[in-house]
């Protein structure tokens, strides 16, 4: 049993990853829908309404499409009926997928509805690039997503295992049954969505749920981390195990003939009609200890050896399906290869255009800081305006691939760890001095409460630089003029326990756990000094990477929004011992490199 539901819990593991697998050839479609669109808009503005229609014409789960300026205007709308006219055009609400595509990467929005009764619908956004690489628009796609309910509706197992998805927030946006979609439940609290959304191992009982129409079902989730979405195939239980229940019974059946023969003829016929019954018991035995290759061939010219036939072609069957599993495996087994192959590829293209659009953006920022100040003659206050606007976007942009190289760096294994003791009150001191000007421009108060003996950490120095210059940093950001960011030490266990308090913005309970995430930047979240560029939503994950390598912990507590945010870490105490076993344990083969340090 516990075999069969080992190979069960594959196929359904299979069956989700196809899923998962139609959802993101789904994306690479609008994708490339929106490519040609920017495309034909860049090379000539006036083909882009009969190419926007005959796009609609031939692709019927898009909506409607828009042209957009980077300040969010409607230059241009298209639907159904054609396009709309001048004066019926507006602005697009800058959401966060759209500054994600004014940034220059394409974006979905969240799944939304049109009316009480409609079908789902989302946005996509994708930047056009003018010359030099600049986001001059952006396209925009209304898209129902009822094509990829008909897409998944296709993969089933069995006749009444399917797929079904939810968002982000557990809301499901695809299932078999439309007027449930439309019912728009919220599934967040079924164990095994809320682990997978989580990034967290579903236990077998998390995979085995009642849903609802009460019917007890065993499940498999994949998270889609582009979308942030999750696909869950479900089937019930009695139709996964229909197979296993019918093999059992058949053993049981064939088992108590075996031993009404056994008893019927041990009473009244003699020991020639004995034995055979004993070979078959002795069959069953070697099946019942998994010895199925050794059937023992009865030919005694009656029932018996009828039986046996039959007993030897169930255990054939048996056989036939174990390598048919144990084939299915292997596939699986390869194709697990391959997907570790392409993520390392994934991270080898982001390391290396990372890297190579660093400088070419570093020389942008340059020429642009000169322009501003006077470099090559004056500029009027509108020229001003146009130079400042480019050269915060590259700096926002350098910033973005630093931290992108960092994470490439960090998920390859190349970072390294020089393990030291290290004074961490003088590392904290050195990194307030750094940041103290900044603090005093914008009028926030930074202090270090040191306890009367600190001891040393067992680290290195600059990852945790890092960590602190991102995590006050980030204090900096959404703390308003006159308050303060304190920060204090205490020993817990082993461990050395690093607090910053801030008076800042403060964190909605519900968005602390996307704190840590990539590009975790909540919705609605806002910079308290208005100087302060936009970040990028990657130090915080690049902080947590950095304290697992030191084998610590890093949390974030808010009692809610306005009444600031408790970031703490842990990292453990020096001992001599533990500095030979960690070095141990972190020597690699590979070339190891830095961290890029990200300026507050």
């Amino acid at each position: 049993e516990q075999y069969i539901a080992s190979q069960i819990a594959s196929l359904q593991d299979v069956e989700a990853n196809n899923g998962a697998g139609a959802i993101l050839d789904f994306f690479n479609q609008l994708n490339s829908e929106s490519y040609g669109l920017a495309q034909v808009y860049k090379e000539n503005q006036t083909n882009i309404v009969p190419v926007s229609e005959y796009t609609l014409k031939n692709n019927s789960y898009i909506q409607e499409i828009t042209i957009l300026s980077p300040l969010g205007h409607e230059l241009l709308k298209v639907g159904m009926s054609g396009a709309a006219p001048q004066n019926n055009l507006s602005y697009e609400v800058y959401s966060d997928p759209f500054k994600s595509a004014v940034a220059g990467t394409p974006a979905i929005s969240q799944v939304y509805y049109v009316g009480d009764n409609s079908e789902p619908y989302i946005d996509t956004f994708y930047p056009i690039f003018g010359s030099k690489h600049i986001i001059v628009n952006v396209v925009k796609m209304q898209v129902n997503l009822d094509l990829l309910r008909n897409e998944l509706a296709k993969i089933r197992l069995g006749a009444n295992g399917y797929i079904y998805v939810v968002d982000n927030d557990g809301l499901l946006i695809s299932h078999p049954s439309q007027s449930y979609v439309l019912d728009r439940p919220d599934l967040s609290s079924r164990k095994i969505i809320k682990a997978v959304l989580s990034n967290t191992q579903a236990t077998s009982d998390d995979q085995r749920y009642k849903n609802e129409k009460n019917v007890e079902v065993m499940a498999k989730a994949v998270k889609i981390p582009q979308y942030n979405w999750a696909v869950v195939f479900e089937q019930p239980v009695s139709e996964a195990f229909s197979f296993y229940t019918l093999i059992r019974n058949l053993f049981i059946i064939t088992l108590g003939v075996s031993l009404f023969f056994l008893i019927s003829i041990a009473l009244f016929l003699s020991e020639n009609l004995t034995r055979p019954i004993r070979k078959l018991q002795q069959s069953a035995e070697q099946v019942e200890s998994g010895q199925m290759e050794k059937i023992v061939s009865i030919k005694s010219g009656d029932e018996i050896e009828s039986l046996s036939h039959s007993f030897s072609s169930l255990v054939d069957q048996l056989l036939q399906r174990e390598h048919a599993l144990e084939k299915i495996s292997s596939q699986l087994k390869d194709a697990n290869e391959q997907l570790k192959k392409l993520d390392k590829l994934k991270n080898e293209f982001v390391s290396v255009a990372s890297h190579e659009l660093r400088t070419p953006m570093t020389a942008i920022r340059s020429y642009l800081w000169m322009a501003l100040n006077g470099k090559g003659g004056q500029l009027t206050e509108k020229q001003r305006y146009y130079v400042e606007r480019g050269y915060n976007s590259a700096d926002r942009l350098i910033r973005l691939v630093n931290d992108m190289l960092n994470i490439s760096r960090i998920e390859s294994g190349r970072i390294s760890i020089d393990l030291q003791s290290v004074d961490l009150f003088k590392l904290t001191q050195d990194v307030v001095d750094e940041v103290l000007p900044r603090a005093n421009e914008v009028g926030v108060a930074v202090t270090i409460q040191k306890p009367n003996a600190l001891p040393l950490i067992l680290a290195d120095s600059d990852k945790i630089k890092e960590v602190l210059f991102n995590l006050i940093g980030n204090s900096l950001k959404f703390t308003p003029k006159g308050g303060s960011i304190t920060i204090s030490y205490s020993k817990i266990a082993g461990f050395l326990e690093t607090k910053i308090v801030d008076t800042g913005a403060g964190i909605e309970p519900q968005d602390i756990g996307k704190l840590f995430q990539k590009f975790g930047l909540l919705p609605g979240s806002y910079i308290t000094n208005q100087t302060v560029a936009m970040g990028t939503g990657l130090g915080l994950y690049i902080c947590r990477s950095i304290i697992d390598l030191h084998h610590g912990q890093i949390r974030v507590t808010s009692p809610g929004r306005g009444k600031g945010a408790t970031f703490t870490f842990t990292l453990k105490i020096f001992e001599d011992s533990d500095l030979q076993n960690l070095k141990k344990e972190d020597s690699d083969e590979k070339d190891k490199v830095g961290l890029i340090h990200a300026n507050v």
